[in-house]
């Protein structure tokens, strides 16, 4: 199985039936159409929930989880973390990593470049770097060689295997 990663929180009940309203974290997509499940975070255990229905409304995404039909029993939820596995999220266009420093952790955080664009072929993810001396320098990227992104301070910390830039 993928692993879990946090995609938000889920907040009020909403009607009588046992619907919930769900918040996402900012930059979270979400592969809606593969959606079968959410896993929330029962006593620091990530139980999975089967959805019954899900409505998108103007202002939130209100869930029914199968067997919870009333309001009594959505309310168990109120206020829980809730998880997918990787491969059902997406990321948010606004979160594309242009302009991002890109520093070689085998090398003292050697400065490599800026990336110039992230482009897709064959399925995978590529950074399009530029360095210092305006060459551009196309890295894989892969999770296996990503050490840390800060997205605050705009750097990807990237484990490069010798020779490749």
């Amino acid at each position: 199985m993928d692993k879990l990663q946090p995609i938000g929180k889920i907040g009020k009940t909403h009607g009588i039936k046992g619907f919930v309203s769900i918040h996402l974290n900012d930059n979270i997509d979400v592969d809606w159409d593969s959606l079968r499940s959410f896993f929330i975070m029962m006593d620091n255990v990530p139980v999975p929930y089967i959805v019954d229905d899900i409505e998108f409304l103007p202002q939130k995404i209100i869930v029914k989880f199968q067997g919870i039909n009333s309001v009594n029993e959505a309310k168990q939820f109120t206020n829980k973390l809730i998880l997918l596995p990787e491969n059902l999220i997406l990321l948010d266009d606004t979160l594309n990593y242009v302009g991002y420093l890109v520093m070689d952790v085998n090398q003292n955080n050697h400065h490599i470049g800026y990336v110039k664009e992230v482009i897709v072929n064959n399925n995978l993810e590529w950074l399009v770097i530029e360095n210092q001396h305006q060459k551009e320098i196309l890295l894989p990227f892969n999770e296996n060689l990503i050490e840390q992104i800060n997205h605050q301070e705009k750097q990807i910390f990237y484990k490069a295997i010798e020779g490749m830039y």
